[in-house]
């Protein structure tokens, strides 16, 4: 019975490709969402300022 799944160490260029081709992390939505919580949070402490300046 022959292993379909090839061990990446038994072969050197093998191995340089399974470490190098790690899937991509995705940091562009993580600072996204964190730019937008930013933007959130001040406009609602500007809100907050204007409406306590005019009582």
């Amino acid at each position: 019975m022959s292993d379909e799944q090839q061990d990446p160490s038994a072969n050197t260029q093998a191995f340089r490709a399974f470490a190098q081709g790690s899937e991509p992390a995705e940091p562009a939505k993580t600072n996204l969402v964190m730019i937008i919580s930013i933007a959130a949070a001040a406009l609602v402490a500007v809100v907050v300022a204007v409406v306590l300046l005019l009582l």
